[in-house]
């Protein structure tokens, strides 16, 4: 398997896991929140709509702050 060139941003030594996180399950979105807030991709499934709100409600603010600074960066 050929590797993305994932590193780490700081010199901790805590060592680096990059990739997408899938959580078939999504309910309230917690999986998506921690996932953003590691700097990963994720994918989230659930049936229930109710949830899907809730998630989308939890998320929003994180995945606008993501936009705006990968703007910034470019």
């Amino acid at each position: 398997m050929k590797s993305k060139g994932y590193k780490p941003t700081c010199k901790c030594n805590s060592g680096f896991t990059g990739g997408i996180v899938l959580d078939p399950f999504f309910g309230a979105g917690t999986t998506g929140l921690v996932a953003l807030k590691q700097n990963k991709k994720f994918i989230g499934i659930e049936l229930n709509e109710s949830y899907i709100s809730i998630a989308k409600k939890r998320l929003e603010p994180y995945l606008t702050q993501s936009k705006i600074d990968r703007f910034i960066k470019e």
